[in-house]
């Protein structure tokens, strides 16, 4: 039986929203090859997937009424013929083919066939894979397979290349507004490549000024003013020779205000006017001088959020949002581990003629760990690994350091990073106080609905079971 695509309409703004449903297989990581990046195989229309091992592709054909997905691993771990997934009224089973080296469900050697979820963890000799229910907006299309660097380069922008459809449709829609001299707001964890996107909107967006980063919590309470809009000679005491301010030094160019809710008050004031009117005041003039700046800023919660609690101007955040950008964590989005190693180790020299290897209890670690500071975390470790690997190998103990990522031994129903188990019981809470009711659900969280959906499908939250009979 073909899955059809589900559509649900959201709103927002007044505007009608089609959310498309999709299901991918991810190849997640090659242990044996951690350079090669990952994979993404649309299985909407799939009724069998077989994994073996071969030249490193995969091939859709026609068996009768059914369609195969046939997935060829370029690893020696793997069987010529290893593994099947099945689909099944309601979902896939896992079946072993008569391994040699067996077939892995969430960490556990599985004989027969036996149920796989979405997000569950599957391992084909050192081969990682996972199945992924996503939600994402129809009038941007996603691509039925990325395969190798240049597919999944083509596919998503230069700030932050991905295989999770749902990311991928986020950054489509930024690469809408990259040419605009319009604000954009980063929104995401620390570590998650907040300045790294800024940086890519700004090469791409074709301005010939200068990239100006700021970090607003380093600016002093007393000197923003001037930090940010400049000053002239003898404007206050102690007021040297002048300084243009970090806006002017911007112009022709991007301003990169990072975290934005520390920015003070009568800053804020200020930067309204500047982006209203495209023109700055220094202390200690009456006149003003006009800047062309693109503006982009990054925060760790949302605007609106602090906005309602009387901490930042409402008026600023208006302006400032013309698009808001969100970078999700990287335990959200770990389909893209595979993808992520891959482009940090070779960014810090590694290349495939030191034949780079991780052993599968280290890529299990890495897919449930939780990952506090997300990317960058992962970037440190990576490269503590790179320094002290011997033969090949990714020194486990050097890319996890006190105790971190030390849930591996999870029972198989619980491979979730505390965090997202945490995530899951407040989901599963809210859902039930709202009778399954996903917009009362989104409305309260303040997130947009389909960002909810996606995050129901991630962690396997059916929102039918809480609603009424009458309403299922």
């Amino acid at each position: 039986m073909k899955a059809a695509t589900r559509t649900k309409t959201d709103e927002r703004s007044g505007r009608g929203l089609t959310i498309a449903r999709r299901t991918d297989l991810f190849v997640i990581i090659d242990g044996d090859r951690p350079l090669d990046g990952g994979a993404r195989h649309s299985l909407d229309d799939v009724d069998v997937v077989s994994f073996g091992r071969g030249v490193g592709a995969a091939t859709r054909q026609g068996l009768g009424k059914q369609t195969q997905l046939s997935v060829r691993l370029q690893n020696d771990h793997v069987s010529k013929a290893h593994a099947a997934l099945r689909r099944v009224s309601g979902g896939w089973v896992l079946v072993d083919e008569g391994s040699k080296n067996g077939t892995f469900l969430n960490n556990r050697r599985i004989t027969g066939s036996v149920p796989a979820r979405a997000g569950d963890i599957i391992q084909v000799g050192n081969v990682f894979c996972a199945i992924r229910t996503s939600a994402v907006a129809e009038d941007v299309k996603a691509p039925s397979d990325l395969v190798g660097a240049a597919e999944i380069d083509a596919a998503s922008f230069s700030g932050c290349p991905t295989l999770v459809p749902f990311l991928a449709t986020r950054m489509a829609r930024l690469r809408m507004v990259v040419a605009t001299r319009e604000p954009v707001v980063i929104v995401g964890e620390t570590g998650t490549g907040k300045e790294i996107l800024a940086r890519a909107i700004h090469a791409a967006s074709g301005r010939p000024g200068r990239f100006v980063p700021v970090n607003c919590a380093e600016l002093s309470p007393t000197l923003v003013e001037g930090q940010m809009f400049g000053y002239v000679r003898g404007a206050y005491s102690g007021a040297g020779g002048g300084d243009p301010g970090y806006v002017m030094a911007a112009n022709g160019g991007t301003l990169f205000l990072d975290e934005i809710l520390e920015l003070p008050m009568v800053a804020q004031a200020k930067l309204l006017r500047v982006i209203q009117e495209g023109e700055v005041v220094p202390l200690g003039r009456s006149r003003s001088n006009a800047v062309d700046v693109r503006f982009l800023a990054a925060t760790q919660r949302h605007l609106r959020t602090v906005v309602d609690a009387g901490d930042f101007r409402s008026d600023l955040q208006a302006r400032l949002e013309y698009f808001v950008a969100e970078v999700p964590p990287l335990r959200e989005r770990r389909e893209d581990m595979g993808l992520l190693v891959a482009t940090i180790l070779r960014r810090r020299g590694a290349d495939e003629s030191q034949c780079l290897t991780l052993f599968p209890t280290t890529v299990v670690r890495m897919l449930t760990y939780s990952w506090p500071q997300n990317i960058r975390q992962l970037d440190k470790g990576l490269g503590r690994a790179l320094q002290f690997c011997r033969a090949g190998v990714l020194d486990e103990g050097a890319l996890f350091q006190d105790g971190e990522g030390d849930n591996e031994s999870k029972p198989a129903d619980e491979m979730l990073s505390e965090a997202d188990q945490k995530k899951r019981a407040d989901l599963l809470a809210l859902l039930e106080r709202h009778e399954g009711n996903v917009s009362a659900a989104a409305r309260e969280l303040k997130k947009h609905k389909a960002t909810v959906y996606g995050e129901l499908d991630r962690l396997d939250i059916n929102p039918k079971q809480f609603r009424p009979r009458r309403a299922r």
